[in-house]
């Protein structure tokens, strides 16, 4: 009797584990310009958007966003939910991002501003969940709703000349058919997300790199497969690299396949997060 009791209780809890990871992966619902509740239209000098009025200002009609708000100085204001973790090395840019919505799970999509300096420097108290107003120079929305050469409330604004271009920060878009290095793929990412969706996002790329990590279909991933080739040399970690995405299990087209395997991996450029993501992707080499 106790035993049957537990496996009742046991499929219940899974049950209810796998309800609640379903509703969560829903799409959400699209944005209505009529439902915004406000005019997309530039802003006065000492005016103030929400982070949450510019995301769904961009998500309900992106051509008039950017006429509003595109390489204009604004000022928004909103609720931290992820910055840039404090560092003890040199860092010349950080970042913060405003929440994009109270009801997002995400703590990695929304209103993200960049600094020049430390974040130890730019922001030493702050935490997740302050409300905080940052200006800065709005570049647009891939992925996120992005602003540049950001100060925190009245703080100046940092001038161009103080930020010398380097050239190690330039970005040179691949030739056509031309096989990228997983580390350089990365390496690009660093220099900059905005400028390296502007060449990498949804764009057909083959990438090559050494096996890292890679997993079979989970419940909780769908039929979705995985393998992550090495990218940042300096981490320990078997998660951090570029991540591609298989429809179904890619280990039953590579039974053999196995860490350090070199491979070439063509798919679609998916932004980067915590890793660098390629979607619907296949194994261009056999192994």
């Amino acid at each position: 009797m106790p035993k049957t009791i537990y496996l009742v209780l046991g499929s219940i809890l899974l049950l209810v584990v796998v309800v609640y990871l379903l509703s969560s992966c829903h799409r959400e619902k699209a944005v209505q310009e009529e439902d915004l509740g406000f005019t997309i239209k530039t802003l006065e000098n000492d005016e103030v958007i929400t982070s949450t009025s510019l995301w769904r200002a961009f998500e309900a009609n992106q051509t008039a966003a950017n006429q509003a708000y595109q390489d204009k100085i604004i000022r928004v204001k909103g609720k931290i939910r992820f910055f840039t973790p404090r560092r003890k090395k040199d860092k010349t840019t950080c970042y913060i991002i405003l929440e994009k919505d109270t009801n997002s799970r995400s703590f990695i999509k929304g209103v993200q501003c960049e600094f020049q300096g430390n974040i130890n420097d730019v922001a030493p108290d702050i935490k997740v969940g302050d409300e905080i107003t940052i200006r800065g120079t709005c570049i647009g929305k891939v992925v996120n709703v992005f602003l540049n050469d950001c100060a925190i409330g009245d703080n100046p604004l940092p001038l161009p000349s103080e930020k010398p271009v380097d050239p190690l920060t330039m970005i040179t878009p691949p030739k056509e058919g031309e096989i990228i290095l997983a580390y350089t793929l990365w390496s690009d990412y660093l220099k900059g997300i905005l400028k390296a969706d502007e060449i990498y996002y949804k764009k057909v790329l083959q990438v090559k790199g050494t096996v890292l990590s890679f997993g079979p279909p989970r419940f909780y991933r769908g039929n979705t497969s995985f393998i992550i080739l090495e990218a940042d040399l300096t981490s320990k970690s078997s998660l951090k690299g570029v991540q591609c995405e298989f429809d179904g299990n890619v280990l039953e087209q590579l039974p053999n396949l196995k860490k350090g395997d070199e491979l070439v991996i063509e798919g679609i450029g998916g932004s980067k997060f915590f890793n660098v993501f390629l979607k619907k992707c296949r194994v261009v080499t056999d192994i």
